[in-house]
């Protein structure tokens, strides 16, 4: 599955004009002509933030290498799903960590395993 997707992302090309754009406006150009779903949160990316972009044939991670170029953002590739986020965002998300705990059991009356 890992291999289509990467093959998948290595493989779709685009070609984009757009002047005086809202960022927005090309990720949604970009969603409507591939399989790629974006996510992020507006209240750390200025998605209104005005763009020109002129691109003929590059790949995705060239697409937003261009469209995100001196802002800070970055992005997750997983599949067909693409996550934006501020760099200094993912040192504050991998820093966090939660334990836990519980047991679970087989509804069939079987053994039950504890875990930490």
């Amino acid at each position: 599955m890992q291999v289509s997707a990467s093959l998948y992302s290595q493989n779709t090309k685009f070609s984009l004009e757009f002047r005086n754009a809202r960022v927005v406006d090309v990720l949604e150009a970009i969603e409507n002509q591939s399989e790629f779903r974006f996510a992020y949160s507006a209240e750390y990316i200025d998605m209104n933030r005005k763009v020109n972009v002129d691109l003929k044939g590059k790949s995705i991670e060239q697409t937003l290498g261009v469209l995100f170029e001196g802002t800070g953002v970055t992005y997750s590739i997983t599949d067909r799903h693409i996550l934006l986020f501020q760099a200094d965002q993912m040192s504050n998300v991998s820093t966090q960590q939660k334990s836990v705990s519980g047991t679970v059991t087989d509804s069939s009356g079987g053994d039950f395993r504890e875990f930490q």
